[in-house]
């Protein structure tokens, strides 16, 4: 019998706290993605950066990716960040912090009436001097999806690792 209570307590914690948390972090889940970063002319203003690349990963010389969805409203703001998939949690978190740090201020002539869910890949990658971290094979890696590629790479000398 108390087995039984401690399966149902169990359960009504863990699908309670679900669905209120869905409900107040994806406001905006029934908004398609738009098209790639890159053909939405009105954001060319937007300066992007690299995330930074995972210290914990640096020292396991682990490359890896993450795709991350993102609302930008029509007052320019950074809504309902949602990891989509990633190699590595190191890698989503750097993904996820960056992307409210990009001078999204600069849209605010761009006339945006409604908002707008984009999706971006974030590639890490450590380069060895062979041309592995050049943008045309980061687009073709399949680990993560998506289109609009934003990558954070390093460079291996010798044995030791600059950025």
């Amino acid at each position: 019998m108390a087995k039984r209570l401690i399966y149902i307590a169990t359960a009504i914690v863990l699908f309670g706290c679900n669905s209120t948390a869905d409900k107040e972090s994806r406001k905006y889940a029934d908004l398609s993605v738009s098209n790639d970063f890159s053909e939405l002319l009105q954001f060319n203003s937007v300066k992007r950066f690299a995330p930074r690349y995972p210290e914990d990963q640096v020292v396991s010389r682990k490359q890896g990716c993450a795709t991350i969805e993102y609302v930008v409203t029509a007052e320019h703001k950074i809504e309902d960040i949602t990891l989509i998939n990633s190699t590595h949690k190191s890698f989503a978190r750097e993904a996820k912090n960056v992307i409210p740090k990009w001078n999204w201020q600069a849209l605010s002539g761009a006339g945006m009436d409604k908002p707008i869910k984009l999706r971006t890949r974030f590639e890490y990658c450590l380069e060895d001097g062979k041309g592995n971290c050049a943008i045309n094979k980061l687009i073709a890696r399949s680990q993560c999806p998506g289109n609009d590629v934003v990558a954070s790479v390093g460079t291996l000398i010798s044995k030791e690792i600059a950025f």
